[in-house]
């Protein structure tokens, strides 16, 4: 029963996550979309309708024009400018806030240690979780199925070689819960180093606070004193919301 519910799980966010991309569509769009039989498609299309999730009109579904985390996510996006431009101009290097969307994380907020407004463009963006310190931040905190189903539903082809995924991610999800936070040492990018921790709401990983630069910005000595820097922000970022 526990598999059958993690499936479950892992396909209802592949709809939600079609649904943001693609907008309104019809049911045989979203099972043809997301590759599950219609009366299966149907059958968690209803439950997230009783969920409050997705709307139906007459015979199209969309994503709820209220969902449960949006007015947090409005608290978030203001309470987490101010630390982490203290962050970013103490350490020199750019900070990124990112939340969990199916099985990607999405970048919600940039602020940068230097004029380089092209990283701006990153808002909005969306990475496979296990290609990302920020995504890997988040779902090492998830509760056990939760995380299983975000790992279900990753995409079959990786972005990346080294990009890990199966008993390897799962190792490694463990180790960065038990560390406290999330390392991309030149994963995803040849010469570039990413550092992200958990931000926590009432108990739970809301969204990851990361940073990313050179790997000579971001010497492997400093890495534990930035970890700590960066959960100290966290915690500022937390008390505001």
């Amino acid at each position: 029963m526990a598999d059958y519910e993690v499936t479950a799980l892992a396909r209802g966010l592949k709809i939600l996550t079609y649904l943001q991309e693609h907008g309104t569509q019809r049911l045989t769009d979203v099972a043809l979309g997301v590759g599950l039989p219609s009366a299966t498609a149907f059958r968690l299309l209803a439950t997230l309708v009783d969920l409050g999730y997705v709307t139906r009109d007459d015979r199209s579904y969309r994503l709820a024009n209220a969902l449960p985390y949006q007015p947090l996510q409005e608290r978030l996006d203001w309470a987490t400018v101010p630390p982490a431009k203290d962050l970013a101009r103490t350490w020199g290097v750019n900070a990124y806030i990112g939340i969990l969307r199916g099985s990607a994380v999405v970048i919600t907020q940039v602020v940068l240690a230097a004029a380089t407004p092209e990283e701006y463009e990153k808002i909005g963006g969306r990475t496979p979780i296990n290609a990302s310190a920020l995504g890997k931040a988040i779902v090492a905190w998830l509760p056990a199925s939760q995380q299983q189903a975000v790992m279900a539903a990753l995409p079959a082809a990786q972005p990346h070689a080294h990009t890990l995924t199966g008993e390897a991610l799962a190792t490694n999800l463990a180790m960065i819960h038990q560390k406290g936070f999330a390392l991309d040492d030149e994963e995803s990018e040849r010469g570039l180093r990413c550092l992200a921790v958990p931000i926590r709401h009432q108990g739970r990983v809301v969204a990851a606070l990361g940073v990313a630069g050179a790997t000579a910005t971001l010497p492997r000595h400093q890495l534990r004193t930035l970890a700590c820097a960066l959960q100290t922000c966290s915690q500022t970022i937390a008390a505001g919301l």
